[in-house]
């Protein structure tokens, strides 16, 4: 993520030129990962949103995986044995929370009240709490082999 965005940005201040793209690209992937992409479509043009000259998008994203993280961080616990009902196949009490607590507002309020009537504000007033979403990276990572 921090690779196209860090592109993007130069893309749209000025600093890189679109020629200049697929080189940057690979020469990003070699210092951050070590690898470097066999030709474009495995690296700069894998993305479809790219290939259609969309820019500026992929931060949304990475902002709907914090928020989700933070609701699903409330749904669990409202609906505890939520994994367990999984595992049997039922779904309902999930339906029922997110039509109850999510669905049923429509754009009745903005993003942001939504958010904030779903998981509450913090004490200085701010509603996304990238904590949830730290917490489930440090969970997933954890129970990765070693």
């Amino acid at each position: 993520m921090i690779l196209r965005f860090e592109l993007v940005q130069q893309l749209l201040i000025g600093d890189l030129s679109l020629d200049d793209l697929p080189e940057a690209w690979n020469d990003r992937m070699r210092r951050y990962l070590g690898i470097e992409p066999p030709e474009p479509r495995l690296g700069v043009l894998q993305d479809m949103h790219w290939a259609a000259g969309h820019l500026g998008y992929f931060a949304t994203y990475a902002l709907g995986n914090v928020i989700s993280a933070q609701i699903w961080e409330r749904v669990t616990e409202e609906l505890p044995d939520l994994n367990d009902q999984f595992a049997e196949g039922e779904f309902g009490p999930l339906r029922e929370w997110l039509r109850e607590n999510l669905y049923r507002h429509g754009r009745k309020f903005t993003p942001k009240e939504t958010l904030q009537r779903i998981v509450g504000g913090s004490i200085d007033g701010s509603v996304i709490d990238p904590g949830p979403y730290l917490r489930y990276l440090s969970g997933k990572l954890a129970s990765l082999p070693r």
